[in-house]
């Protein structure tokens, strides 16, 4: 097992991408917060004292049972996880920011498990904390929130056997070199290729904030005001030097230098700065820009829905065509590419995805067949095509392809591909 935890919004999703990337490791699709939210709480319900203790609401369990007893249930849980995912991995990367209070009892559950805590210039984090909706209504929670996640987690972390600290500063601009560090340190293989596509998905953004999706260092620099870095430094500025950050910075910063595949921001960068604490307020009170109306809102979804599905018929038309270079091509850069069947699968991004996906394509004989059924279900932001052939044999065969959409280009595509059903 391999637990990523970090403060909120302090990358623990680009964390574990980083690490599911390697070929002997999977990523849990959910974000469980399990120990955080679930064991913890159990845990409060019992003592390990004395058998006659009368402590209300509390029931006794000798403490090595009880931590055998959370083993049995975890190993059962992400065990039979990785069984539906992966069998044949070795390693579940599991994500929760919310545990970075609970690693003591992860490390007493899990002892021999690698804990991942990836740190983040706080101002950045509290930027992005209070952008959000569902973020602290201020700089000084904000501030507060990643001072204590940080500080809880180093203090556990420290009497942990298996626990690391990643920079995101450091692993954003040298991947090449932080991506190998890390592997080595938690013993993952370092073969060429797990390196390569460990580092190429190091420089694809996701889950990012909208205001300022890029992945970059410094962001607080072009929104926060003075007020909004004095509230900061005030709560947080202890962690944040003892961390090793400079604390003198003040004024805005160049323009955060974009990672390649991922786009450039120049405007944001170029905007006045303002409050960000004003921002929220705001937002609060409810002096934004006025919500659509279900009216408008629908009709935008419509024209959304009817653009995509232009584009999904053509593809579909590039794909009876066998135009499989043509499909390919509308994969959009480091777009995720999928590819189940026979009791496996296939991921990959880039280039090696769309040749992948190619020759998939190519070699499958449903493809060389004729077409019996066909549906189509647009959604956003998904779309499905659940599709059955006939080949020459007699045989049929089920294939269900996913796509998402976004303009002209395909943002993510899986392609199942069932097992042939005899002719009686």
């Amino acid at each position: 097992m391999v637990f990523v935890v970090g403060g909120r919004r302090s990358g623990t999703n680009w964390m574990q991408r980083i690490l599911a990337a390697h070929p002997d490791a999977i990523a849990v699709p959910t974000e469980p917060n399990l120990f955080s939210t679930g064991l913890a709480p159990l845990q409060d319900r019992f003592q390990h004292g004395a058998v006659g203790a009368p402590v209300v609401g509390k029931l006794y369990m000798d403490r090595d049972a009880f931590l055998d007893a959370l083993r049995d249930f975890c190993d059962a849980a992400f065990g039979g996880l990785l069984d539906v995912l992966a069998p044949n991995t070795r390693y579940l990367v599991e994500r929760s920011p919310m545990d970075t209070d609970v690693l003591e009892l992860i490390g007493d559950v899990y002892p021999d498990a690698t804990i991942v805590h990836i740190i983040r210039d706080g101002r950045d984090v509290a930027r992005s904390l209070v952008s959000q909706d569902w973020g602290p209504s201020s700089i000084t929670e904000a501030a507060r929130e990643w001072s204590n996640a940080v500080e809880s987690a180093q203090r556990a972390g420290a009497a942990l056997d298996h626990y690391h600290e990643v920079r995101y500063e450091q692993m954003l601009a040298d991947p090449a070199t932080r991506v190998p560090e890390l592997y080595r340190a938690i013993g993952f293989d370092t073969s060429e290729d797990a390196v390569a596509k460990a580092v190429m998905e190091a420089g694809i953004s996701y889950n990012a904030d909208p205001r300022a999706p890029q992945l970059a260092e410094g962001k607080w620099r072009s929104s926060f005001s003075s007020d909004d870095l004095e509230a900061f430094l005030s709560v947080a500025g202890g962690t944040l030097a003892a961390l090793g950050y400079d604390t003198e910075l003040r004024g805005p910063a160049p323009e955060p230098a974009s990672r390649a595949t991922v786009p450039t921001t120049s405007d944001v960068a170029a905007r006045p700065r303002r409050s960000l604490t004003g921002a929220v307020k705001r937002r609060v009170r409810g002096q934004r820009t006025p919500a659509l109306s279900k009216k408008a809102f629908a009709a935008e979804r419509l024209n959304q829905l009817r653009d995509a599905s232009h584009v999904l018929d053509d593809a579909l038309a590039d794909l009876a065509a066998r135009r499989f270079d043509a499909f390919a091509a509308r994969i959009s850069g480091p777009a995720p590419v999928r590819i189940t069947g026979q009791g496996g699968e296939w991921r990959g991004r880039g280039e090696e995805g769309r040749a992948q996906l190619v020759t998939e394509l190519s070699e499958d004989p449903a493809l060389r067949g004729r077409q019996i059924r066909g549906d189509v279900y647009p959604a956003l932001p998904l779309h499905t095509l659940v599709a059955t052939y006939k080949t020459e044999d007699g045989c049929t065969h089920d294939r269900v392809l996913v796509l998402g959409i976004e303009g002209e280009r395909f943002t993510t595509v899986t392609w199942h591909r069932f097992d042939p059903h005899l002719p009686t």
